[in-house]
């Protein structure tokens, strides 16, 4: 199904679908995720402008998009929808992406996906910490999958369900998630809780790359 991104006014960010006068602004972002080796290269976007399914993230003051966040549905899969996100690390401060990517899984589950879905390269430390800090479990991995950065890297798959999710936002109740808790307990501003991690993504079972 066509996911509709959400429109929000949260308390760091504020996060509205992508419309066709943001299509400079988007291939700036493109283009500053493709530099980056960890992003896997390029993110296509249709021609004719941004999917509705595509949201974009801005500073509470300002009109600079500084992140996007994009939902589609994986072939195949009823129900699973394949969330990827980037966000430009200079000027996405201070709770601002996770805020913001809360507010997009929040909307997705609400208009009926059953399981989020990420696809991480191997090499892209950071989110697979962020990944065991939430507790989310790795799913699969894609041998030597993507030839990124003069190699070939794994892709690690992680998914989880709004059960899931609604306990991530128990766990952490001073992280900029737990402003969208739809029970309206309000969140602190403090910052993240810190969760300890878990596991490592490897000794996974594994899906082998197809040529």
């Amino acid at each position: 199904m066509p996911f509709v991104a959400p429109t929000v006014d949260g308390q760091r960010v504020r996060v509205r679908p992508a419309d066709p006068g943001d299509l400079d602004d988007l291939a700036d972002l493109d283009w500053q995720r493709s530099l980056h080796p960890a992003m896997g290269g390029w993110a296509p976007r249709p021609a004719g402008g941004p999917s509705p399914s595509t949201a974009v993230l801005l500073a509470p003051s300002g009109d600079e998009i500084v992140g996007a966040v994009d939902a589609r549905d994986l072939l195949g899969y009823p129900g699973v929808v394949n969330v990827s996100m980037y966000t430009d690390a200079t000027a996405a401060l201070g709770g601002l992406a996770l805020e913001g990517y809360a507010h997009c899984i929040q909307s997705v589950f609400a208009q009926g996906a059953r399981i989020i879905h990420h696809e991480v390269l191997a090499l892209n430390r950071p989110i697979r910490r962020l990944m065991r800090g939430l507790r989310v479990e790795p799913t699969a991995r894609y041998r030597e999958h993507a030839f990124v950065a003069g190699r070939l890297w794994d892709v690690i798959a992680y998914s989880y369900d709004e059960t899931h999710w609604r306990s991530i936002l128990d766990r952490l109740p001073r992280s900029p998630l737990r402003r969208v808790d739809s029970d309206g307990r309000p969140g602190s501003a403090n910052g993240a809780a810190q969760m300890p991690p878990t596991h490592d993504a490897d000794g996974l079972d594994t899906v082998q790359r197809s040529d």
